[in-house]
């Protein structure tokens, strides 16, 4: 696993420590990149996800709206669902 995917999962996990049934792409882009535009819209940025994904390391589910929450664990939650409105 590279630095970034790290930084990604490390990120989530610290979010669903806090309490946060989800996180968005956008969360965790803006976390791991903070204010450097060069590295905003990056596919390596969105490969990682995928691979932590593929790892089956993080799930994702998208909402109605069209955004990507990732969580911890095999299945959303009930919680989750209901907050997304799916």
């Amino acid at each position: 696993m590279g630095p970034v995917e790290s930084q990604m999962l490390d990120y989530i996990k610290k979010r669903h420590v806090e309490g946060a049934l989800s996180v968005t792409k956008e969360e965790i882009v803006n976390a791991v990149v903070q204010n450097d535009p060069r590295f905003r819209n990056s596919s390596a940025l969105f490969y990682g996800l995928r691979r932590l994904r593929l790892r089956y390391l993080v799930n994702a589910v998208d909402a109605p709206d069209g955004t990507t929450h990732y969580f911890i664990g095999s299945y959303p939650s009930a919680d989750l669902r209901k907050s997304l409105g799916l």
